[in-house]
């Protein structure tokens, strides 16, 4: 349960700078949105590729 709540940390901080743009009003350097873009984007295909695999349950 720590584990996830520790990546959805992870997921909010990559968020950060978008949430900053869209309450402020402020725009960074196109480099800097590139990058944001490829880090939020992997960090939603990492949380994908969890879910995804992770192992069934044992039935006792």
């Amino acid at each position: 349960m720590l584990e996830h709540c520790l990546q959805w940390s992870f997921f909010v901080t990559a968020l950060e700078p978008f949430l900053q743009v869209h309450c402020e009003g402020f725009a960074p350097e196109p480099f800097e949105q590139v990058r944001y873009a490829v880090v939020a984007a992997a960090v939603l295909v990492l949380f994908a590729v969890e879910v995804l695999v992770q192992p069934e349950p044992e039935v006792v």
